[in-house]
């Protein structure tokens, strides 16, 4: 079973065809994170559209029931909205101002994203599994380059050992493919994955 595994990370094509898995697999996790954003920031233009026609506490006020009905309606915020509305109450003093018992921030916040089927740990531990996997994939190939060079290294034949050698170097480096592309698509995945989390950040600062 050893001898399988080992054969098959010493064979010449395996580090190209694991270094497009990994490409492949960062673009694909990116592609699906994308799709599911989409819908998120869609609801919370709607809702600040809601927000902004207001134009001021006063009139946010008047038209209250309605901004109430469309906000807890949102299907990307309603459920934080109508938590958050529990807190609304009149400012003592002026009645045509509603106050909140606790900052919007603890209702309208990144748990929207759970609430819209956005599994965010796994989206930001996806950089940690790229450069893990193509470690791995890189050290797994070089065992097996020093399992099956072993023998010729040590033969008593000098130029036999040092053809394994140079068989062994020229492996080795080859191997280390899987390690750059994992780097490579960690960093970039990772940069377009906190671009796309800033624009929501951005919308529920505003909102």
């Amino acid at each position: 079973m050893i001898d399988a595994v080992f054969s098959f990370f010493a064979l010449s094509w395996v580090p190209w065809t694991l270094s497009a898995l990994l490409v492949a697999g960062a673009v694909g996790i990116w592609l699906d994170l994308r799709r599911r954003l989409e819908p998120v920031l869609l609801g919370l233009d709607d809702a600040l559209q809601v927000v902004e026609e207001a134009g001021s506490p006063a009139s946010f006020t008047d038209r209250f029931p309605s901004i109430n009905q469309r906000l807890a309606a949102n299907p990307v915020i309603g459920e934080s909205w109508r938590a958050f509305v529990k807190t609304l109450v009149p400012v003592p003093g002026q009645d045509d101002v509603l106050g909140t018992t606790r900052r919007p921030h603890e209702d309208l916040n990144e748990s929207i994203l759970t609430n819209a089927g956005v599994n965010l740990r796994f989206y930001t531990a996806v950089p940690n599994y790229l450069v893990g996997l193509g470690l791995l994939f890189t050290f797994l190939g070089l065992v097996a380059a020093l399992y099956f060079a072993s023998a010729g290294v040590t033969a008593t034949d000098i130029q036999a050992a040092q053809g394994a050698l140079r068989d062994l170097l020229a492996a080795a480096t080859f191997k280390f493919v899987t390690s750059i592309a994992g780097l490579g698509a960690s960093i970039v995945y990772s940069s377009r994955e906190k671009t796309q989390l800033y624009r929501v950040g951005h919308r529920l600062a505003r909102l």
